[in-house]
């Protein structure tokens, strides 16, 4: 198991790079074709992740919340989509998707009064998967985990202290999918990240679109620093730790 924090701007202090920080990495890792990754929530990264493994041939499916967006998935980019409400998780069809597949990455966040949507029958889930093809699941959490540090530089030595309840069902998400992955012994990651951005997704594209700015970009005016990691960056670590376990 292990746990990885991406962050741009937390990464540097005084010029010095923290122990096992994520910055950027190039060139192109080589995949087995024969991949198939299941993204459970298909968002800003989970599209660009997923886009960039469909160009090196894998065959990559997902789940989205609405009809109109599932549709567009499909006939613009040609992904395998599956509707799933995170408020009202049914996980039967979507577990007997997911054991056919090689890799899966979970960026549904978690939902006040259920938790982690999937994780939610975790005996049920632990069944489906234990007569898999699954080698690899990461979890996609968020730096909140780490509650306010007083101002104090936050690593990935620094110990998490959630101070609000979204915070602490990150953190009981992280446990579940690392507990779950250890008791099947399947490479289990979780990536802690902070504000993400990239194409189309910025204060300055939402200044260009004459759009409002959101509470927490607003928020950033306030503070002296902030977390931040670019979308691209994020699905080259992901890639990186799929090269990682597979080479094991």
């Amino acid at each position: 198991m292990e746990l990885h924090q991406i962050s741009g701007s937390i990464a540097f202090k005084f010029g010095h790079s923290p122990r096992h920080a994520v910055i950027r990495m190039t060139g192109t890792p080589e995949f087995n074709s024969r991949n198939r990754m299941f993204i459970a929530g298909m968002g800003f990264v989970g599209q660009v992740l997923a886009q960039d493994l469909k160009n090196q041939g894998w065959t990559v499916s997902g789940t989205c919340t609405s009809s109109i967006k599932k549709k567009k998935l499909e006939e613009e980019r040609g992904f395998d989509i599956h509707l799933f409400d995170a408020n009202q998780p049914d996980v039967t069809s979507t577990l007997e998707i997911i054991k056919d597949h090689t890799h899966l990455l979970v960026s549904i966040p978690p939902v006040p009064g259920i938790g982690g949507p999937i994780l939610q029958n975790e005996l049920r889930l632990r069944r489906a998967l234990m007569g898999g093809n699954l080698q690899w699941i990461c979890y996609l959490s968020s730096t909140s985990v780490y509650g306010d540090s007083g101002g104090a530089w936050v690593d990935e030595d620094y110990l998490p202290n959630p101070t609000s309840d979204v915070g602490r069902l990150r953190l009981a998400a992280e446990e579940g999918w690392l507990n779950l992955g250890q008791s099947l012994g399947i490479s289990t990651k979780v990536f802690r990240l902070g504000g993400i951005y990239g194409p189309g997704r910025s204060a300055v594209d939402t200044i260009i679109k004459r759009g409002a700015l959101s509470e927490s970009q607003r928020m950033r005016g306030y503070r002296r620093f902030t977390s931040r990691v670019n979308v691209q960056d994020i699905c080259q670590a992901l890639k990186a730790s799929i090269c990682t376990s597979s080479s094991r």
